[in-house]
């Protein structure tokens, strides 16, 4: 990988290379504007409580905490109030395997069964690269989970994959918790430890993020949110995760606002990853038509504003989590709560309002409206319903080996406003648009498309 790919992926973290180590210092004080923003976003959702935080250039440089961390004792959200992150920890994930990939453990070809024994087959024959970028074609074990406080055993994983892969290795994308699920295996396989000590010394200890942790459902964590899910109106404490799921590598860990600055500067420099290895933690989802899902290992990759921009987002019962960075600003922001169910709260909103409440004009929500064109035309009418089936003769290859695609769940009418935003250039072919709609009541989203050069959709996030 030379030179201008790893800045690159520096770019896509919010930091820039030789950029200072953050330090514990107090954020400073949020404009009062942007305060009265996002106390309009959680007033009135349910969340019993959480947080936005937000780096800039490898500095603490945003907290809005709002509500109760826990109930009984009641304990307000702090900047070190630890939040189950979900889905955001496959990114720690796969920084540990890459670690095993640098260490010449083994390498991002290599079939998981050649260092993981005792797996069927089509576990087994499936290349690592496969594993780390959802292009496994593994169906997702959590389908079959309908009781979190069970642990999940290695007979219930091989089962939910017993009937095949959905597609051959590289053929798609598709997401799949059984892909780092079974990451985790490798992981304690290859370092004879296990996951969460892993991850504490091999990755946030070095780090010197000082609350960072794997989670523990059965041990007392100091600082550790509580859960809750929110039915209608009643609040009640959420179902209480089995604890080898609660720490599992498809998205078992702890962060607290003050984690978020040291994590985006170490993996700025060489603490954790060097050189080639942290490229590759960027490197794009290979696909065998040539193109390339914007996926590369536990992390969505876009542009915005013509520089890097990675977000992911993420659930377990009781929290929900969305992280951005945006490599043009150097801003890195999360959005957690510790209450899942009938909440509305907007926590792709809240990220959005606080990156510009802190450095404006830094994301895609400020950007204006481009021309519309025909390829804007014939998504109006596929997205007419709300989350309707495209229709197979717009979507190509990789969306039909996937299993399809749905509009997203908003409809578009002829009164609303559905437009353009701005385009890239796809990696290996094709192009992407990110889309915005405004609806009746002036509500604003946003969705990207991939579309191939005979104008076929091969993308929708």
């Amino acid at each position: 990988m030379d030179r201008r790919m790893v800045l690159a992926a520096m770019a896509g973290l919010g930091l820039a290379p030789g950029v200072a180590r953050a330090d514990d210092a107090a954020p400073p004080a949020l404009p009062s504007r942007l305060s009265a923003a996002l106390d309009d976003l959680v007033a009135d959702s349910g969340s019993v409580g959480g947080m936005v935080a937000a780096s800039l250039h490898g500095r603490f440089a945003g907290f809005y905490g709002w509500g109760d961390a826990r109930r009984s004792p009641k304990r307000p959200v702090t900047p070190d109030t630890l939040f189950h992150v979900g889905s955001n920890g496959k990114f720690v994930t796969a920084v540990a395997v890459l670690q095993l990939v640098q260490a010449g453990r083994l390498t991002l070809a290599d079939p998981l069964g050649r260092h993981v024994p005792g797996l069927p087959p089509v576990l087994a024959q499936t290349p690592i690269t496969h594993l780390l970028h959802q292009t496994s074609g593994l169906p997702d074990y959590l389908d079959q989970v309908e009781d979190w406080s069970l642990p999940v055993t290695r007979r219930m994983v091989f089962d939910a994959v017993a009937e095949g892969r959905d597609f051959e290795p590289g053929e798609a994308w598709a997401y799949s918790n059984t892909n780092y699920f079974v990451l985790g295996w490798l992981i304690e396989r290859l370092s004879g430890m296990s996951y969460a000590d892993y991850v504490s010394a091999r990755i946030f200890r070095p780090s010197r993020m000082p609350n960072a942790r794997a989670d523990s459902s059965v041990e007392p964590i100091p600082n550790r949110a509580q859960g809750f899910t929110l039915d209608g109106d009643r609040v009640s404490k959420a179902e209480e995760m089995e604890d080898a799921m609660s720490r599992a590598a498809d998205g078992g860990v702890l962060f607290s606002a003050r984690d978020i600055a040291p994590w985006a500067v170490v993996l700025a420099d060489d603490g954790l990853l060097a050189g080639v290895a942290r490229g590759q933690l960027f490197s794009p989802a290979r696909l065998s038509t040539g193109r390339a899902a914007p996926y590369g290992c536990g992390v969505f990759m876009e542009t915005c504003r013509q520089a890097a921009y990675h977000h992911h987002s993420g659930s377990v019962p009781g929290f929900e989590s969305q992280r951005m960075a945006f490599g043009g600003s150097g801003i890195q922001v999360w959005a957690v709560t510790n209450t899942d169910g009938d909440t509305d709260l907007p926590l792709d909103k809240l990220c959005l309002a606080m990156a510009e409440g802190l450095a404006p004009n830094s994301t895609y929500a400020s950007l204006p409206l481009l021309p519309t064109d025909a390829r804007t035309a014939i998504l109006r009418r596929a997205f007419g319903r709300a989350e309707a089936d495209l229709p197979r003769t717009l979507m190509a290859p990789e969306l039909i080996a996937s299993g399809g695609e749905t509009a997203p769940d908003w409809g578009v009418r002829g009164d609303h406003v559905f437009a353009p935003v701005e385009h890239w250039q796809g990696t290996g072919g094709g192009t992407f648009t990110r889309y915005r709609w405004v609806g009746d009541a002036g509500e604003t989203d946003h969705v990207t498309v991939g579309w191939t050069p005979e104008d076929k959709v091969f993308w929708i996030y």
